[in-house]
């Protein structure tokens, strides 16, 4: 089986997130696999992942600071935008502000400002809070990535 994926946050956060959302769905998908341990404890499924991934050379991001639905709520706002324009170029003043006002309602979600992730999460949190224990009980080191 091959199994393709991104993510936009730590390698950590990435196979914790897995593992913290969907343990039975990940679970099912693998459960045939040779040596599959499951996905909780999370320690044993960090090992299985890292022994079992291939590294990529090369990895190509146009947005680096989009994730993917920043992305689509930019392709959204461009949608909406474009028929804006081209509908309330001749609108009077009081017309194009009530237009304008019912534009940004309907667009409010797909409206903010990219930048880094912050690293402060529960995701975060947990692989830390995790990393540490594991050092705590094997006397320090890294888990071998």
């Amino acid at each position: 089986m091959l199994f393709f994926s991104n993510f936009n946050g730590s390698w950590d956060q990435y196979v914790d997130s897995f593992s913290s959302a969907i343990p039975d769905g990940l679970d099912l998908f693998w459960f045939l696999n040779i040596k599959y341990p499951k996905s909780i404890p999370m320690l044993s499924f960090h090992r299985y992942i890292t022994a079992n991934q291939i590294w990529t050379d090369h990895y190509y991001n146009a947005y680096p600071m989009a994730t993917s639905n920043d992305v689509k709520s930019a392709k959204n706002v461009r949608d909406k935008l474009l028929p804006f324009i081209a509908a309330t170029k001749l609108d009077q003043p009081a017309a194009f502000k009530k237009n304008y006002d019912a534009l940004l309602l309907e667009l409010q979600h797909d409206l903010g400002q990219m930048g880094p992730n912050p690293i402060v999460s529960l995701s975060a949190w947990a692989v830390e809070k995790r990393l540490a224990d594991e050092r705590k009980s094997t006397g320090g080191g890294s888990h071998g990535k």
